[in-house]
């Protein structure tokens, strides 16, 4: 009986390390989708693999998929979509047809990368392939650390289009790789070219600069190696917030392509249910402190017969039988205690699930010694 007492107390605690590691998984995928925004698809892939391996959920497969394909990778997008359909038994219908979709549509636009589509022949035609292949080159120059020849690239295009937006591209490119006292004034030249058309600037150039700013206080003076490393995740992570891309560029259009291809991972990518994690813990829990609950009253039946037995024989008062009456109350007290304590956890988790949207932490600490026993749940919002 020393044994069993403790043994719904150790639920309790397996039950609160589960929780943490449900968590553990919401943070890493948070951090793959970021980085694939941002335009770092192999960390996305890697935290994603990582995720696919502690909880074979093909559902992490599928997000590899939806990387590659956002960063216009699309011969790996195939590939993880397909390995999506063959692991996914038990897959619903709709995302088989949703995997199936992303193919047909990576498929597309790889044709047209290859050049196999067919374009209609004229000198307006050719200017129009030359510029899409200029603007291709430009992002990867950028995407690739070459910043010089991204924007000298992207001048060229200003040049020949006196589109404002080549300039402001000339910005980010400099920003992805730490430049930051540079991108600010390729930044406010876009400004300045913007009022002279007498246009109204969308905010991006202002909150770009003000990216810039922070880096640039941050890295102790403008000091550049710092900048350098801080530079290219603020950046990135600042323009995938701001809702342009991360490193895709505004105003380059590449071919005709939908739009639904293009950074639409929050949308269309499917998501392990928001806080289900939590949820199904608390059930748990909830369910434990029950078991905990019944086993407590169960203790405590046996020990008011023993002591019946004791009153209604005093002459036949045995200390072995004392001891055992002794052992089932205080087991009995543990058993409420616990599944109180596992009651009341299990009910904040699935709440905290619910409300998922929201920082929290929760606590669910048991607290037994020889006089008493309980819990301290401590909640955080």
């Amino acid at each position: 009986m020393i044994r069993r007492r403790h043994l719904v107390p150790f639920a309790c605690l397996l039950l609160a390390a589960r929780t943490s590691s449900a968590e553990d998984v919401e943070a890493k995928d948070r951090a793959a989708k970021t980085a694939c925004l941002a335009g770092d698809y192999v960390k996305g892939v890697a935290i994603l693999s990582e995720l696919y391996v502690s909880t074979n959920d093909p559902v992490f497969i599928y997000n590899q998929g939806r990387c590659f394909e956002q960063n216009h990778r699309y011969e790996d997008a195939i590939s993880r979509f397909r390995e999506y359909l063959r692991v996914g038994k038990q897959t619903s219908r709709a995302g088989k047809t949703n995997a199936q979709k992303h193919i047909a549509d990576c498929q597309a636009l790889l044709s047209k990368q290859s050049g196999t589509s067919s374009t209609p022949e004229g000198s307006e035609t050719s200017g129009r392939d030359s510029r899409t292949a200029k603007e291709r080159a430009a992002k990867k120059a950028c995407l690739t650390g070459e910043a010089d020849a991204g924007v000298a690239l992207l001048a060229d295009l200003y040049v020949d289009t006196n589109d404002a937006n080549h300039i402001f591209n000339q910005g980010r490119c400099l920003e992805q790789v730490g430049r930051c006292a540079d991108a600010i004034i390729r930044f406010r030249e876009y400004l300045r070219k913007t009022k002279d058309a007498g246009a109204v600037s969308d905010g991006r150039a202002e909150r770009h600069i003000a990216d810039c700013d922070d880096i640039l206080k941050k890295a102790k003076g403008g000091d550049e190696r710092t900048a350098v490393s801080a530079g290219p995740r603020q950046g990135a992570a600042a323009s995938a917030a701001a809702g342009d891309g991360g490193a895709d560029f505004p105003g380059i259009s590449h071919g005709v392509r939908e739009p639904s291809t293009q950074n639409t991972m929050k949308t269309s990518l499917p998501q392990p249910w928001p806080g289900r994690g939590l949820r199904v813990t608390g059930a748990i829990t909830f369910g434990v402190g029950v078991a905990g609950v019944a086993a407590g009253l169960g203790l405590a039946l046996a020990a008011n017969k023993l002591a019946s037995q004791l009153e209604a024989s005093p002459s036949s008062y045995e200390r072995s039988k004392e001891n055992t009456r002794a052992s089932y109350a205080t087991a009995s007290t543990v058993g409420y205690a616990a599944g109180a304590a596992c009651i009341a956890g299990g009910a904040i988790l699935y709440y905290l699930g619910w409300r998922n949207g929201r920082e929290y932490s929760a606590t669910v600490e048991p607290m037994v010694d020889a006089q008493t026993a309980g819990a301290r749940v401590q909640v955080a919002f």
